[in-house]
């Protein structure tokens, strides 16, 4: 998606932590989100800067989130913030989203380079985030960015885990001329992962029709 496999390694291994602290709330950081979002049009590659920024951005992301958190199928404000962050940082057409199983939320990225014969077995991939919060009460009270919705709490890494798939989904959008033509990248932002199951209603509301390949991770934050 841009630069060289060197280029990008060294520019990442001198980045163990973002250097610009991440701004809590998010509209103090807006300079930097808008900031960020003119770099990544406009570098290729992506200069030590710009993924600077991108991380920045994604930590401050991930902060609101979990200062916002919602437990499973109650995610509306959530599924809100997502579509205005895929528009305003990654600069995707409201047209290419979609709601899924009450709060989820499923966006296309589609190919805008050449097609390409070698991508002819492979169309659609699919990239997974859950949302929801767990019915729990966040008793670290000195967090600046601690839930704020009494009694719910991201407590199981949701928040991060949306944050990535936000600053994926940017990094894809802004080189979406790269992606031949009639191949797709697909988000998918699913509610209720810690019950009743959001998962299921997804599928049976298509959201992975026509997927070739789908992936998820779950974070660790003690990996090295």
């Amino acid at each position: 998606l841009g630069g060289t496999g060197s280029h990008w390694h060294k520019n990442l291994c001198a980045m163990s932590y973002c250097r610009r602290v991440p701004a809590f709330p998010l509209s103090e950081g807006a300079a930097l989100l808008e900031e960020t979002a003119t770099r990544l049009a406009a570098e290729d590659p992506l200069s030590a800067e710009a993924l600077d920024g991108l991380f920045s951005t994604m930590a401050s992301i991930r902060r609101h989130i979990h200062s916002n958190p919602e437990p499973g199928f109650e995610e509306v404000k959530t599924n809100a913030f997502i579509r205005q962050t895929l528009q305003s940082l990654a600069g995707l057409d409201p047209a290419s989203m979609r709601d899924c199983a009450k709060t989820g939320l499923v966006v296309d990225i589609k190919g805008k380079g050449p097609p390409s014969a070698a991508a002819s077995g492979l169309r659609t991939i699919a990239l997974r985030a859950d949302m929801d919060a767990l019915r729990m009460t966040e008793m670290n009270r000195s967090l600046p960015y601690r839930s704020t919705n009494e009694g719910v709490a991201h407590l199981c890494g949701h928040d991060g885990h949306m944050a990535s798939l936000l600053g994926a989904a940017t990094l894809i959008a802004k080189r979406a001329s790269k992606l031949p033509a009639g191949c797709a990248v697909r988000l998918l932002f699913q509610p209720a992962e810690e019950g009743p199951g959001g998962a299921k209603p997804m599928i049976e509301e298509g959201a992975l029709d026509g997927v070739d390949e789908c992936y998820g991770y779950h974070n660790w934050p003690a990996f090295e």
